[in-house]
This record gives C-alpha cells, structure tokens and sequence, in this order.
C-alpha cells in the first residue's frame, strides 16, 4: 500500500503522522485499533492474520530485511 494511502486510512482515524513513516504509521493505527503492533516483525511467520490490510507489506518489508 502506498504511504499516502496509509496517511488518508491515518487521518480518517484523527492519528498526527507528521514526521513519521510507513511503518511507524501502520503500527500507530494498530494501536489505536488495540491490535498488537506487529507490523514488520518476525511475527509475520506465525500471523493468523490472513485479512488483514497490511499482510502484503508486512511480509514482503520482514523478507527483505532478512536478505539485508
């Protein structure tokens, strides 16, 4: 997803994403849903979270930080 639709899905949600990035962004929503702010973490391998709207990015950010 890109960053400025992550921002709309943000503001919609009144969450100030001044200064931040993507994945400070999506976890600051995580929060403010009270989901657990995983996003971008090894808990990707064990997520049963097959809906949710960030699974993409998430998996494909963890695996190319594990190339890195």
């Amino acid at each position: 997803m890109h960053i400025n639709d992550v921002r709309k899905i943000a503001k919609r949600m009144s969450i100030n994403t001044y200064r931040m990035g993507k994945v400070e962004i999506i976890r600051a929503i995580q929060r403010a849903e009270r989901n657990p702010e995983c996003f971008g973490t090894d808990r990707v391998f064990v997520c049963g979270e097959t809906g949710c709207l960030w699974r993409s990015d998430c998996e494909t950010l963890v695996r190319n930080s594990r190339v890195a």
